[in-house]
């Protein structure tokens, strides 16, 4: 609940298509959002870093 409340505040600024879409967020300037965020932190924990 927490994150999903964490995300809902942040989406002002940041369009619902750059959480899912691949491209949009190559894009756009690096702000990730609170979800993004959460998906890099489980992407560097297995493979990145």
């Amino acid at each position: 609940l927490q994150q999903s409340k964490l995300r809902i505040t942040k989406l002002p600024s940041i369009p619902l298509n750059a959480n899912t879409t691949g491209t949009d967020r190559q894009q756009r300037p690096f702000v990730p959002s609170p979800r993004e965020t959460w998906e890099m932190l489980a992407l560097c924990s297995s493979t990145y870093c």
